[in-house]
């Protein structure tokens, strides 16, 4: 496997995906993101992705924030991290039995376990949510622009994961003119990206129903036809 034996040579690696448009300055933001928290245990990896948290951006202070699962769209990690959650294990009903799940959901990860639940199904794919379980149970968080490095274009019905059209994860990419960046201290806006992402992910009240019932695959399914949720 690639990823395995790119990790095995350079003891890091930063991954994207084909949909992804990168701002000018994303690499000097992973590969000094990666530099900085390497010997950091508590910091799985580095993102180049946040969500469009349109409200914050006028008074942002600092150039990132921790947050507790990792976001896919394009991010960096090591070795020696990779190593101590993978291979990646579907762990489901462990976890739901010895109430790591409802710690999960209470810290706002209720979209986290919701698709963990689903991937165990086989409803669909969530490897995403498999590694983001494991990062909170090993209490580990991942390292987040606060202003986006990365936009996603595979919201447009031509990606893999979705064949619904959304612009709801569109972001403004940073203007790519900032080449350093000040890993030393947390955005003063941590706890509000944090508490709106969080919100941002886990939706509107009846999603959130929805998730605590178990029933948001099969509503997704009729959001794709009806529009009821989002």
């Amino acid at each position: 496997m690639a990823e395995k034996q790119i990790l095995h040579d350079h003891g890091k690696i930063i991954k994207m995906e084909d949909d992804n448009i990168t701002s000018r300055n994303f690499l000097d933001f992973m590969n000094s993101g990666l530099s900085f928290f390497e010997d950091d245990d508590s910091i799985y990896s580095v993102c180049g992705y946040c969500p469009p948290i349109n409200h914050l951006k006028d008074n942002i202070d600092g150039d990132f924030w921790r947050y507790q699962w990792n976001i896919s769209w394009g991010y960096g990690e090591w070795k020696a991290k990779y190593d101590r959650l993978h291979p990646l294990v579907n762990r489901y009903n462990e976890y739901r039995r010895n109430g790591l799940l409802r710690r999960q959901n209470r810290a706002g990860g209720l979209y986290v376990s919701d698709s963990l639940n689903r991937d165990l199904k086989k409803l669909k794919y969530f490897p995403d949510a498999i590694l983001g379980t494991e990062m909170f149970s090993s209490g580990m968080h991942s390292i987040l622009p606060t202003v986006s490095k990365v936009n996603n274009t595979g919201q447009d019905g031509s990606g893999q994961s979705s064949a619904r059209t959304t612009n709801k994860y569109d972001v403004v990419l940073d203007d790519g003119e900032r080449r350093v960046f000040d890993f030393g201290r947390e955005s003063i806006q941590g706890d509000d990206f944090r508490k709106l992402v969080r919100q941002f992910y886990n939706g509107r009240l009846s999603t959130r129903i929805a998730r605590h019932l178990g029933v948001y695959n099969y509503l997704s399914l009729l959001r794709d036809r009806f529009s009821i949720i989002s």
